[in-house]
């Protein structure tokens, strides 16, 4: 046999091996392989999700003001009408008496609490309050604070404003302060209103 048959031969062996080769079927491990890759991104996406939410539950942990019992007496003493889990809640959001007492002034309450509401409260009066005759309620909030004699009839004079930096040192003089800072709110209050109504009418 000479030497270009052998090499014809060997030519073809290396092709047939050449050809089995590239028409070989995929290996089964090459799917087990995709599968564990996906359970590894759908760990690593749930392990995101747990991590956010914890971050989030710590944001509103922080979000969340320390609250003491002198600052919702405080607010109770002024807004009786007000229940301890309204004023806590509001206080838990601002961190601030002053703040909690001028969206009261403003709204003229406080919003309840998740599973409190104004209808839900037991709110029995006493046995010797059905033999009194019900009093009348204030119509506005000048008579019902007893303002009358602080309105001033004349425009020039300034209605006294109030530090609001300024805090008592006791439960009484912030009680004080805060009886004052809501007679000044109302009062502010009603001349604005008193200066659009005139500035419609001058219209």
């Amino acid at each position: 046999m000479d030497n270009s048959t052998i090499v014809f031969i060997a030519v073809l062996g290396i092709a047939f091996i050449f050809l089995r080769w590239l028409i070989a079927p995929i290996p089964p491990q090459l799917p087990n392989e995709l599968n564990e890759a996906l359970a590894n991104n759908s760990a690593n996406n749930s392990n995101r999700s747990t991590n956010s939410s914890n971050s989030t539950n710590n944001t509103n942990r922080r979000s969340r003001r320390d609250v003491s019992d002198d600052m919702i007496e405080v607010v109770q003493t002024i807004a009786p009408q007000l229940t301890r889990g309204q004023i806590r809640m509001d206080l838990e959001r601002s961190g601030s008496v002053e703040l909690t007492m001028e969206r009261y002034m403003e709204t003229g309450s406080l919003p309840f609490p998740p599973g409190e509401s104004a209808s839900t409260l037991n709110l029995q009066p006493d046995i010797s309050e059905h033999s009194q005759v019900t009093k009348k309620e204030p119509e506005n909030l000048i008579d019902k604070y007893g303002l009358k004699s602080k309105i001033r009839d004349d425009e020039g004079e300034e209605i006294e404003n109030i530090d609001d930096n300024k805090w008592g040192s006791s439960k009484e003089e912030r009680t004080s302060l805060l009886n004052r800072k809501r007679e000044e709110m109302i009062l502010q209050a009603r001349k604005r209103l008193a200066s659009q109504l005139q500035n419609e009418v001058a219209l």
